[in-house]
């Protein structure tokens, strides 16, 4: 279904808006023409695999442009946080990771009770073999 959905696509714009990255030296599907450029993961680094999207975007219409300093300053305070509580996390041992993951089983439990009260499905939950 995926690849009839990207044929379509190609079709509509001629191929630019598909670029093909190798991650592993695998070969090109065959509905790819011979003609067009696969992009290398192997051979290319991921700078320029960026430079490969946004020149792709900009023909296709998107305009680049470089973040505001109010937007730079969010970026690097949202990563600030992120590292920080990453070592929260990972200072705490796994007492939050239990909490979490009971939190999401919990969840789980109520979305299945849910759903089989209105089917009449009878599902199961639990924590595997």
């Amino acid at each position: 279904m995926e690849e009839v959905a990207i044929k379509d696509r190609c079709l509509q714009t001629k191929y630019r808006n598909l670029v093909l990255v190798s991650l592993d030296g695998s070969k090109t599907p065959d509905w790819v023409p011979d003609t067009y450029i696969n992009f290398d993961a192997k051979t290319y680094s991921i700078i320029e695999l960026t430079g490969v999207i946004k020149t792709r975007s900009q023909e296709l219409g998107a305009v680049a442009r470089a973040p505001s300093p109010a937007e730079r300053a969010a970026l690097v305070e949202s990563r600030r946080a992120f590292d920080a509580e990453t070592a929260r996390l990972l200072d705490n041992g796994t007492v939050d990771w239990i909490r979490t993951r009971d939190e999401l089983h919990q969840g789980i439990r109520e979305n299945a009770a849910a759903v089989g009260a209105m089917t009449g499905w009878q599902l199961e939950t639990g924590w595997g073999p």
